[in-house]
């Protein structure tokens, strides 16, 4: 294609300079100019007899940068992207040749698309690996796209309609298929040859409530692999440790919400992933997650999610031993800035899943730097046993003083009757992270209780006790009402007053964050704490 002028065009600002192209600030306007062109009320109400250029000249290498653009926002919709690839074409006879020209923008095939657009996307696209997906589709259109099943690069069904239109789709080579995602509540049965065992280039599967044929050896050099609401199609513990076996460069792992089989002649086969990124194991049973952790070796920079469901009386030690396992590496993470530690009683409360799966105890740390690492860890048990898992997970965390000391931060842990868990939980943390400057305590449910316990176990003022945290410096309170908090402070530090031991707490400052504070409560702490910040608090 010659770099010929198609006409005139817009160009947004984010656009790069290219080789050999003129520069390109002689060219650049406000985007919403060029989509107040592009709305179809615009390209309706254009006058047919104007003359007057809508857009500069430019060559068409830049017109189809600047197409590209604007479709990139449909990435997720072919139905859209098709809407405003075909509105775009409406503008002028010159556009319409320049675009249909360009094959690249043809490459997406929705099954759901009118059969005269899924022709025409097919004629265009000439030859180009193709994008597809949908839901339904005639069996017309089926049958037209499973003609070109050796130009797939992309294949995602989303609950196909008819069980033979999916299996017809999923039994034909797809040589140049990279990425298969499928969502379906059929039973796929696992002696079909899926893709006549003729996909070579497959590098991503998602399976969300369907079948596939776990054990064939051509699923193999994954790079991401993620089942999900698989029950009783999900394969067992030795057909995923076989298959993560033979992709040894997977990057991405999520396994979820599916029926593991596990036995004792399960394999003992132990993986080496060691370019794995992200690992997500999330309401497996216990024994099939903690399996999974101990036959998984990954890096210390991949980021971790857990989440495991406890009965009441499930022991932590066997439930949670090889996930807590973790703890013991994360100063290993390379890191650039302090690491965060969130620790969090949740109730349950703002969490769209909770009638499935109760309240869960999080632990969440993320490391800051050139990987931001994380690990979460969400441990689904009954709202008593949340300080008991979070102290379990506490007494686990190894920091040597040389490592980063991270910003720790407490959440809805206040609650009676469980401050006195609380208070030891406090220990605990003080005896894994000694050096730490920052604590953060959150309340989002207005129920603090004692506090004046908590604050004298952070600034005891008997010599002879031993305080908390000795290093900590910075104490911010994030709460709806913040005059508990205020009230403890002034209280304890005229005890300390009074006893000649300090004038005011060892702290270099004291934050509120949020919600609301009487006046009063300030004028109590003044000479009590020698800097106090109001970080967007209401003063009433």
């Amino acid at each position: 294609m010659s770099s010929s002028s198609y006409g005139s065009a817009m160009v947004p600002k984010t656009v790069k300079h290219c080789s050999n192209a003129p520069k390109l600030e002689l060219y650049l306007f406000p985007l919403n100019e060029v989509e107040e062109v592009m709305r179809p009320e615009a390209l309706e109400n254009r006058d047919p007899m104007e003359t007057k250029p809508l857009l500069l000249k430019l060559p068409i290498e830049i017109f189809l940068k600047i197409i590209e653009y604007v479709l990139d926002r449909y990435e997720y919709s072919h139905t859209t992207y098709y809407s405003a690839l075909l509105s775009l074409r409406r503008i002028s006879k010159r556009w319409a040749e320049v675009m249909d020209d360009a094959s690249k923008l043809w490459t997406r095939v929705s099954l759901d698309s009118p059969e005269e657009l899924v022709e025409m996307a097919l004629k265009k696209s000439r030859g180009r690996p193709l994008d597809i997906s949908g839901r339904r589709g005639t069996s017309s259109i089926a049958a037209r796209v499973e003609a070109e099943a050796h130009r797939w690069r992309t294949l995602e069904l989303d609950s196909p309609g008819s069980y033979g239109t999916f299996i017809n789709l999923l039994s034909q080579p797809a040589p140049l298929l990279e990425i298969l995602n499928v969502t379906s509540s059929s039973y796929l049965d696992p002696t079909i040859p899926i893709f006549n065992y003729a996909v070579p280039n497959i590098r991503v599967i998602k399976i969300c409530g369907c079948q596939l044929p776990w054990g064939s050896p051509h699923i193999s050099n994954l790079q991401e692999l993620s089942l999900q609401q698989l029950e009783g199609r999900a394969p067992s513990i030795t057909e995923i440790l076989d298959i993560l076996h033979r992709s040894p460069h997977l990057t991405h792992l999520h396994i979820s919400f599916s029926m593991i089989s596990l036995s004792p002649f399960s394999s003992a086969l132990r993986v080496k992933l060691p370019h794995l990124q992200s690992l997500v194991l999330e309401y497996l049973a216990p024994e099939v997650l903690n399996r999974l952790v101990r036959s998984i070796e990954v890096p210390h920079d991949t980021s971790c999610t857990f989440h495991v469901p406890l009965e009441h009386d499930d022991p932590l030690e066997e439930q949670l031993a090889h996930i807590s396992e973790r703890l013991g590496s994360l100063e290993l993470i390379p890191q650039t800035e302090p690491p965060i530690l969130s620790l969090k009683a949740n109730d349950g409360k703002n969490r769209g899943m909770l009638d499935l799966f109760g309240i869960e105890a999080e632990l969440r740390y993320f490391a800051p730097g050139r990987s931001n690492a994380y690990l979460a860890v969400g441990v689904g048990a009954p709202l008593e046993r949340h300080i008991d898992i979070l102290n379990f997970f506490a007494s686990r965390l190894q920091f040597s003083s040389q490592s980063w000391s991270p910003e720790l931060r407490l959440t809805d842990t206040f609650h009676a009757p469980h401050i006195d868990k609380t208070i030891h939980l406090l220990g605990t943390l003080s005896q894994a992270l000694p050096s730490v400057r920052i604590i953060t305590f959150i309340d989002t449910t207005n129920r603090v209780d004692r506090t004046t316990d908590i604050l004298q176990r952070l600034f005891p003022p008997d010599l002879g006790t031993t305080r908390l945290f000795p290093h900590l410096a910075e104490l911010t309170i994030q709460a709806r009402l913040h005059d508990p908090w205020a009230n403890s402070f002034a209280a304890l530090g005229t005890d300390q007053g009074e006893s000649g031991v300090v004038g005011h707490f060892p702290l270099g400052t004291l934050r509120f964050r949020g919600g609301a504070i009487r006046r009063e409560s300030i004028e109590l702490l003044q000479g009590v704490v020698p800097s106090l910040l109001l970080d967007d608090v209401k003063v009433q």
